[in-house]
């Protein structure tokens, strides 16, 4: 997740096709592969841009939590700290009871 305001798009910006169920946070994709590039969170407490590792190719990726954890779809079996809700990171950002385990 990146600050909102640090983000930009450099290259291709009229392939992007953005769509959400909450407008607070719209989901952007290319039109030209359908490849996922993130989630523009702009109106929210906490605006943020959450881009996927794949967009920044040069970062060296290395997970620390996973995020909106109450919505999984797979279990995962690592130590990392689970998160359902981002608000939980602003309200106890070290605690490791954040987003409860199981």
């Amino acid at each position: 997740m990146w600050p909102f305001d640090t983000v930009s798009i450099t290259r291709r910006k009229e392939k992007l096709a953005a769509w959400g169920l909450n407008p607070e946070t719209p989901r952007a994709w290319c039109a030209l592969c359908g490849g996922h590039v993130g989630a523009f969170r702009k109106h929210h407490a906490l605006p943020r841009v959450i881009l996927g590792p794949h967009i920044l190719p040069t970062l060296t990726f290395v997970p620390s939590l996973h995020v909106f954890y109450g919505e999984k779809v797979i279990e995962t079996h690592d130590d990392l700290l689970r998160v359902r809700k981002l608000s939980q990171l602003i309200t106890k950002p070290k605690s490791g009871a954040c987003g409860g385990g199981e």
